[in-house]
């Protein structure tokens, strides 16, 4: 997206220069922009012209679309418009062909990556771009699409489980120098085979393209095995990390967060292995392995005294936020309710009542992560 002499997450390039390289440790990447626009004064004469006639007017029916008389909630029109356009300002996008040998999947898009944020250095961590997705698939499935297919599926280890990230903690200096799309393994994380999983499926539900999912449909398979294995001993998976790693969630042996997010990845494996004709009993150990978490939630997180879900099966009765994130993957993707909705009710209404910061009525601040946790990092 930008002619610079490093992948700063920036969409737009307006440095002028004829050789519009990446330089990424080291790597000569190139830039996927540099195949349209010969330099970047090209690029920028091409973003001018076209102002007028169309991005303007593209911007205003974008705005009209979901401002105005949209019956959308206005946390819901600031998620689908301003998250999105944030998101683009931390991405790279590099030409195709950049490390051939290294990358033979590569398609002629080259290679797109998100990276965690403005103050995070992360390339392409998915329990963190978790988040980010649902409003990506919706509107650039492709990208997304390019994501998985040359990234998170490759890097994905021969057991099964998908790395959390796209850089390589073993190099010196850690993940802020290591090659991208050069991992060494990662943390052993409850919301990353999981979110592979749902994104590819939110893919096809935005695309209809059954080849993309049977292209990974073995990445699926064994991301699938993976995660069942995580949840045999205890039905639910048990001590695995989250990207609420501050938390160190990973010390209880199962959380609502973790056990959600594993319910809506095994529907989503029910629906997959539908679309390719899957002739294995794939769909039905995903099936069976729902079934089985969804009874270690009902007996050892709900509590029937406070009508919620606790943050964890040891310990206190805290109510956690976002407990119930792989619920929302599972309302986007169509897949239904993965408890009874009089819990579901329930237990939104105490997260309400006791995680709301400073106003408990309309939660302006938003909701604090675990309100008993000393520390600026529970919000």
């Amino acid at each position: 997206f930008q002619y610079r002499e490093y992948p700063l997450p920036s969409p737009f390039p307006f440095r002028t220069g004829k050789k519009p390289f990446h330089m990424y440790v080291g790597q000569e990447l190139g830039n996927f922009v540099a195949g349209l626009y010969p330099d970047a004064p090209s690029l920028a004469q091409a973003a001018r012209d076209s102002l007028l006639e169309q991005t303007l007017p593209a911007a205003g029916a974008w705005n009209a679309a979901w401002g105005g008389a949209s019956a959308l909630s206005q946390w819901m029109r600031d998620l689908l418009m301003n998250s999105v356009s944030y998101q683009f300002k931390m991405t790279v996008w590099v030409a195709a062909g950049s490390d051939g040998a290294r990358h033979p999947e590569e398609l002629p898009l080259g290679r797109f990556r998100q990276f965690e944020a403005y103050s995070g250095c992360d390339l392409g961590p998915v329990h963190v771009l978790d988040y980010s997705m649902i409003p990506l698939a919706l509107y650039f499935p492709e990208l997304l699409q390019n994501e998985i297919t040359t990234g998170w599926a490759v890097r994905q280890q021969p057991g099964g489980m998908v790395e959390e990230f796209l850089g390589d903690f073993s190099a010196p200096g850690g993940r802020l120098t290591g090659e991208m799309d050069l991992s060494s393994g990662g943390r052993v994380m409850g919301d990353v085979s999981t979110v592979f999983i749902l994104a590819s499926l939110a893919c096809f539900r935005a695309t209809n393209d059954t080849e993309f999912v049977r292209g990974i449909w073995g990445n699926l398979t064994r991301a699938a095995r993976w995660q069942m294995g995580t949840a045999e001993a205890l039905g639910c998976p048990a001590h695995l990390q989250t990207t609420y790693d501050y938390l160190g969630l990973d010390a209880y042996p199962v959380i609502p967060y973790n056990a959600f997010l594993h319910n809506a990845a095994m529907r989503a494996v029910v629906v997959l292995a539908g679309l390719v004709g899957d002739g294995t009993t794939l769909a039905s150990d995903a099936a069976r392995s729902e079934i089985a978490c969804a009874a270690t939630l009902e007996r050892e997180l709900w509590s029937q005294s406070g009508g919620f879900w606790r943050a964890y099966s040891t310990g206190p009765d805290q109510i956690m936020a976002g407990s119930l994130h792989g619920q929302s993957w599972a309302s986007f993707l169509g897949l239904g309710l993965l408890a009874p909705l009089a819990n579901i009710s329930s237990h939104t209404a105490a997260e309400t009542a006791h995680n709301c910061a400073y106003n408990r009525t309309t939660c302006p601040q938003g909701l604090l992560t675990l309100p008993e946790r000393a520390g600026t990092w529970t919000r």
